[in-house]
């Protein structure tokens, strides 16, 4: 019983070390690589490709938000009409506010966040719409 189970340890020993290799080791020449990399779509260029995708997006989208913090922070501007993006540093603004000062103060608030490269500032000038008992069509109190 002993050798049957010591000649099954040996064959199973003999054999994982046919099957794995070192992983600090590199592959061979013609040797199969490791883990996911069998995959026939999976090649280096495609794996540097979605890594650099999606650490890019996640600092542009890190960039996003610190701006969009920043602009809600500041009591110069709306932020909730305001939209941020980002895309390699470059800040995107669109909206509307009211005033030409609300728009020149957005684009300074941005472009005072760490990491902005540039600031393209697409907010639309609007003027608000009228209060009410401004309006230009006469209100009937009554009835």
């Amino acid at each position: 019983m002993r050798t049957v189970l010591g000649a099954i340890c040996v064959a199973a020993a003999c054999a994982s070390t046919t099957w794995a290799r070192d992983p600090s080791t590199p592959p061979v020449l013609g040797e199969p690589p490791d883990g996911s990399e069998h995959s026939p779509a999976a090649t280096p260029n495609r794996a540097q490709d979605r890594y650099d995708s999606e650490t890019r997006s996640k600092s542009d989208e890190m960039l996003a938000t610190a701006v969009h913090d920043s602009l809600s922070h500041d009591k110069r501007v709306n932020a909730m009409q305001l939209r941020v993006s980002a895309q390699q540093g470059v800040v995107q603004l669109t909206g509307t506010v009211p005033r030409e000062a609300d728009r020149n103060a957005a684009e300074t608030i941005a472009r005072r966040v760490a990491g902005v490269r540039d600031v393209r500032n697409q907010i639309k000038v609007e003027a608000s719409p009228a209060t009410p008992g401004t309006s230009a069509i006469p209100e009937r109190l009554h009835p």
